[in-house]
């Protein structure tokens, strides 16, 4: 009976092991594709920022030629 209740425990102890990594395993996981999101929208935020920033100096090119030939 002493030997039965050894192996069960046993085995519960491998049954919680294996969860316990499972958790750990999915735990990086999760960690690893929120890493890679946020990267995905800081370089979203980037390409906007840098077409808007483009865009401004567009306009303001074309504002100074618009005002150069308006003084002419």
């Amino acid at each position: 009976m002493f030997l039965q209740r050894n192996v069960a425990y046993q085995l519960e102890e491998e049954a919680r092991k294996r969860i316990e990594d499972t958790k750990e395993t999915e735990r990086k996981k999760a960690t690893e594709e929120l890493e890679c999101w946020k990267e995905q929208q800081r370089q979203k935020a980037e390409e906007v920022s840098c077409s808007s920033e483009f865009c401004f100096l567009y306009i303001i090119q074309h504002l100074f030629s618009v005002q150069k030939y308006q003084t002419t």
